[in-house]
């Protein structure tokens, strides 16, 4: 596992550039925390992902506000999501 940026680099393979560049693309879109990093099958990964929300996510958030109505939370992470990196305009949430 890698935990800094100059670890991933010395594992990638000694190819071009543009290769390099694809495998990194390639290993961020698999997601930033470590373990589903390394999973290779995309179901599997997927089923990290939701395990981790249903764990901490739902199970937390329930805890500190009292949360009754997790189908429509799920539906704000997802719309929220989809926003990332965007300015906020709450009236379209």
């Amino acid at each position: 596992m890698c935990s800094s940026a100059s670890e991933l680099v010395s594992i990638l393979p000694k190819e071009s550039f543009m290769d390099n560049i694809l495998q990194i693309k390639k290993i961020i879109f698999k997601g930033g925390y470590p373990t589903p990093a390394f999973i290779d099958s995309d179901e599997v990964r997927n089923q990290w992902f939701e395990s981790y929300r249903k764990t901490y996510i739902e199970r937390d958030i329930r805890d500190i506000a009292n949360l009754e109505h997790i189908p429509e939370f799920n539906r704000l992470l997802a719309v929220i999501a989809l926003r990332t990196g965007q300015l906020v305009n709450l009236t379209n949430i």
